[in-house]
């Protein structure tokens, strides 16, 4: 069916590109980054917080040095229950999701990089907005 969804906020992103747009910031730990996310004709937002570093994270596609960020989803400005996650990200310029651990209300989700094929660029040198208007993360260019 078609129908029309007003959205109200600048910068959205769905489910499944949010994993790219958060990738794209250099997050150090202790930073955070919020962003809007439009799904399921809802608008929630997003918090991903740099938690820690894990030095040589083994997985199948081999042993990596890693940053931990915990996504959390918000709603009206209130923490959703919806369970836990926890992403590692290659502590490099690629940043790529080398594993994810996720409780839920339904069980449990473990998922570890099995193979990649190394890229010739970064994830994003310069990211677009250079500063994102919820971003604790990002320093404004001069």
């Amino acid at each position: 069916y078609d129908a029309d969804f007003p959205l109200e906020k600048g910068y959205v992103q769905d489910a499944a590109s949010m994993l790219y747009f958060y990738r794209a910031f250099d997050l150090k730990v202790g930073q955070k980054l919020t962003a809007d996310v439009y799904t399921s004709k809802e608008m929630w937002t997003l918090e991903v917080k740099a938690t820690g570093e894990e030095h040589n994270v083994k997985v199948p596609a081999g042993t990596f040095d890693c940053l931990k960020v915990e996504p959390r989803v918000l709603k009206d400005g209130r923490a959703l229950d919806k369970g836990s996650m926890t992403v590692w990200i290659s502590a490099d310029e690629h940043r790529i999701p080398v594993k994810i651990v996720s409780k839920v209300q339904l069980g449990a989700i473990n998922a570890q990089l099995v193979s990649f094929k190394q890229g010739t660029k970064p994830v994003a040198a310069d990211p677009t907005p250079t500063k994102h208007p919820q971003s604790e993360a990002v320093k404004e260019k001069p």
